[in-house]
């Protein structure tokens, strides 16, 4: 689903071809499972809502990333929101299937924090 309207929300990522936005849900609750995300395609001018795969996928990563002790800021500048932003946008395409059905969370965080280490 893509909408033409800015969507309201705080920027987690932001790079030339994107802008990854977190949207808390009805009311403002903050809660995981009423939050959504949305990309924002700059060259487009709109963005696209993350399903509900995409979001738990991205949630997973997250919680991976602070279940090894890592800093949210270097999860930032890991490299991981610019490739969701790409699988997100291409839906359903082979970026889409790579990224979010032939690894896991784990999978994804483990190659972004030891990147010569051949998960699988």
């Amino acid at each position: 689903m893509s909408e033409s309207v800015t969507i309201q929300g705080k920027r987690m990522f932001e790079n030339d071809a994107f802008i990854l936005l977190w949207s808390a849900g009805l009311f403002g609750i903050s809660y995981p499972l009423f939050t959504s995300f949305h990309v924002y395609i700059k060259h487009r001018q709109f963005s696209v809502k993350a399903t509900g795969v995409e979001k738990r996928f991205l949630l997973s990563c997250i919680a991976e990333w602070q279940s090894m002790g890592l800093p949210m800021p270097a999860f930032r500048d890991s490299g991981l929101l610019p490739q969701f932003c790409e699988a997100v946008v291409s839906k359903p395409g082979a970026k889409w299937v790579l990224f979010f059905k032939h690894q896991t969370p784990r999978e994804a965080v483990a190659r972004l924090t030891h990147p010569s280490s051949g998960t699988r």
